[in-house]
């Protein structure tokens, strides 16, 4: 009975096997050992994914024509120069209006990712902002410094206590008739 539950060495793959489970999420690639437990799956490596993405990047959408980075820069710059105050409406979706003109409201979500944009635009134009001469100074002239801090010879507190060892813990309250504390 032993040899009907057992498979032959040759049935088993040398190497990992991969299995793609369905889900209702979408299919999820699971793979498997020699002996049909779990492993690690390899990560593709960053050179990999750096290349696969510039490619992508720079091939050419089919509904317009221009290239998805040019796409990806434009919208960047769309948003950075987008205005951050937006109209106030009433509840019922009327437009409030203050001396004939729409009442403006500045919206802080909005402002944040038009500057986050802008700084990455302008990053991408013109590189890191350079550091000011005092960082650039401070970096020359100031390194590891060590300092050795002397035992004060006045203590702010003139009472020294010794150290002693306290008494062993004992509960505070117990239903027993008596205990004992085990000592190392």
């Amino acid at each position: 009975m032993a040899d009907e539950t057992t498979q032959p060495s040759e049935a088993l793959p040398k190497g990992p096997s991969e299995e793609i489970i369905l889900k209702a999420t979408g299919p999820v690639k699971v793979v498997r050992g020699r002996r049909g437990r779990f492993t690690n799956q390899k990560m593709p490596k960053t050179v990999d994914i750096t290349r696969m993405v510039r490619n992508l990047m720079l091939e050419e959408d089919t509904e317009d024509g221009q290239k998805k980075i040019l796409k990806v820069f434009s919208n960047l710059y769309e948003n950075a120069i987008m205005s951050a105050f937006n109209p106030v409406f009433d509840k019922l979706g009327n437009l409030v209006m203050v001396d004939g003109k729409p009442l403006m409201v500045k919206d802080a979500k909005i402002a944040m990712s038009s500057a986050q944009n802008a700084k990455i635009l302008l990053e991408r134009a013109y590189g890191d902002v350079p550091k000011n001469e005092e960082e650039i100074e401070a970096g020359k002239t100031q390194g590891v410094k060590v300092v050795m801090i002397p035992f004060p010879e006045v203590l702010m507190n003139q009472i020294v206590k010794e150290d002693r060892p306290r008494e062993p813990l004992r509960p505070a309250f117990i239903e027993a008739e008596g205990f004992t504390i085990n000592e190392k």
